[in-house]
């Protein structure tokens, strides 16, 4: 079929196996400023250094939301995947720490909570 198609003798279309903008299209989060300010994961307890971990979009690209360093953050691949799920879900809080919220399963009220590496130290 591609020699087919290299020679002119079929029409091809060519297609993206997945909907939505090409991958070439979206602008990666700048990874090493988000590596100097979150030094990590930002999942609670999870100590995964940033080199492995992967940026994500708070608000995703897909929905409009902005290729943007204070709307980005690091997760780990398993905390990445686990927010991808649905149930958990990051926040940017106004301070600019990012912010994990659990389902309603695990706390009933959905307070966020942040890595302690962002909470403030005690005198």
């Amino acid at each position: 079929m591609q020699r087919r198609c290299a020679a002119g003798r079929v029409r091809c279309r060519l297609r993206h196996p997945r909907p939505g903008p090409h991958p070439a299209t979206v602008r990666p989060l700048p990874t090493h400023r988000l590596a100097i300010r979150h030094q990590g994961c930002v999942f609670p307890g999870c100590e995964r250094p940033a080199a492995w971990t992967e940026a994500h979009h708070i608000i995703a690209w897909a929905d409009g939301g902005p290729t943007d360093i204070d709307q980005g953050c690091l997760l780990c691949s398993f905390h990445h995947h686990l927010i991808h799920q649905g149930q958990w879900a990051v926040v940017m809080a106004p301070d600019g720490t990012p912010e994990i919220i659990p389902p309603a399963r695990v706390d009933p009220d959905r307070t966020p909570i942040r890595h302690q590496r962002f909470k403030p130290r005690r005198k």
